[in-house]
């Protein structure tokens, strides 16, 4: 590792950009931090390129002599983690601003909002700021959890915010201000990431020691997004993973807490059909809104699961312990299955029947009911809302209209049931187990 290391040690802000590549971005950013930006405080720049393959290294070597700057250049190619993590061992600052090469900074004041903030504030993790487009328009300012379960960039502010700041879930490593002490006390970056995750990752250290992630409104930048490293699919999954894996239970958390947030708000934003059929009744209240929560977060795990380890399935990790099927009504139970992703019930309406419905019922979630049009069925719910933790039954039952189909309710089967389908997995009531599943007369 080839290091130019600066000799003055009495720093307020080190600015660490990781650099890969793009040295015009690289020179831009540079310029109009030492030139453009308001530095009323002890200032210094390390620079770490990450073993860039363009002419970076030649800019960079063009600087090696400029006041308050320090080189650094990766012998391979180590990502963003580890980039970081170097980059702020050789600063000596009492508070690391991180910033990427693909950043434009049109105001004077942005570094000197997010010091003034970070210096006068007590308990603060990190800091960071809002972030505009090429075009003008809000990139995002804090990090959340959507509701479809994604870890997101907030994109919308009140206008009464813009002098403001606000306690935020997390803040992007594109710009992001801290204090040394907490970088050392957490133990700096996870560098098992790669270009992705690692600065949610870093945040979630800090409140989990009992600070608090601010964004400061006042503080403007323009972040151009992804133009050195790219995105790649499968590294964004499995970092997704690590990310999820390791904070799941804050993850849930901060959810849940938006689901009541929009509940209380007057938003139907979560049951719409891009996340579960529509027509489902989700018997929705404090409690379940952890549920929903860890539902739509399981989401996420069977879909890595599936594409990134081969996992087939839910049912390969849990059991369906019981069925019993009294007439019309069909009970299925089943334990330590995290999550499914369908369940249909598949079979017939029996001759001389008419008017009949079905319903599918996640014991203590959700219901829907299907009017059966046809003679044939295959009909059900995708990605129902399962409880965690416990046993849980699915009931299905068979539910006549008319004054004939009711009377022969109490005493005949108005279905032939078929099979059902949980998690693609197809389950034959003939050839269950017969201690599993039972009839009832």
């Amino acid at each position: 590792m080839d290091i130019h290391i600066l000799d003055d040690k009495n720093v307020d802000v080190s600015v660490v950009i990781p650099v890969f590549n793009k040295s015009s971005y690289t020179k831009s950013v540079v310029e109009s931090l030492m030139l453009d930006t308001d530095k009323p405080f002890r200032f210094e720049l390390i620079i770490v390129n990450d073993c860039s393959t363009d002419d970076t290294i030649f800019y960079l070597e063009s600087l090696k002599n400029a006041n308050d700057i320090a080189i650094i250049h990766n012998q391979q190619n180590y990502g963003f983690a580890k980039s970081v993590n170097i980059g702020v061992n050789t600063a000596s600052g009492r508070y690391i601003c991180l910033l990427n090469n693909d950043i434009l900074l049109p105001n004077k004041n942005w570094l000197l909002e997010l010091y003034g903030f970070i210096d006068s504030h007590k308990n603060v993790g990190c800091v960071g700021n809002v972030q505009y487009n090429s075009d003008g328009e809000l990139d995002h300012a804090g990090v959340s959890v959507d509701k479809f379960g994604h870890v997101n960039h907030i994109k919308n502010i009140e206008c009464s915010d813009k002098s403001e700041f606000k306690e935020i879930f997390a803040v992007t490593g594109a710009c992001m201000v801290f204090a040394r002490s907490i970088f050392e006390l957490v133990g700096g970056f996870d560098e098992e990431y790669m270009n992705g995750g690692e600065d949610i990752d870093f945040c979630l250290k800090t409140a989990t020691r009992g600070f608090v992630n601010y964004i400061v409104f006042s503080s403007e930048i323009i972040h151009l997004g992804s133009i050195t490293r790219g995105v790649n699919n499968r590294r964004d999954d499995l970092n997704s993973y690590r990310l999820y894996s390791k904070w799941n239970n804050l993850l849930q958390a901060e959810l849940s807490h938006n689901i009541l947030q929009w509940i209380s708000s007057g938003h139907n934003l979560l049951f719409d059909n891009s996340v579960v059929d529509d027509g489902v009744v989700v018997l929705l209240n404090d409690d379940l809104c952890t549920v929903v929560a860890y539902n739509l977060i399981q989401r996420h795990f069977e879909r890595w699961n599936r594409e990134l380890f081969g996992i087939k399935n839910a049912l390969s990790i849990g059991e369906i312990s019981q069925i019993i099927i009294n007439k019309n009504k069909y009970t299925i139970y089943m334990e330590y299955i995290p999550y499914i992703k369908n369940i249909y019930a598949v079979g017939s309406v029996l001759k001389n029947i008419s008017g009949v419905s079905l319903e599918i019922e996640i014991k203590g979630v959700m219901t829907k009911r299907f009017e059966l049009q046809d003679k044939c069925f295959n009909i059900g719910i995708i990605a129902p809302f399962l409880m965690p933790g416990i046993k849980n039954e699915i009931i299905v039952k068979v539910l006549p209209k008319g004054i004939i189909s009711k009377i022969k309710n109490i005493f005949y089967p108005l279905v032939s049931m078929e099979h059902f389908v949980i998690d693609d997995e197809i389950i034959k009531l003939d050839s269950y187990p017969a201690h599993s599943a039972t009839t009832c007369d």
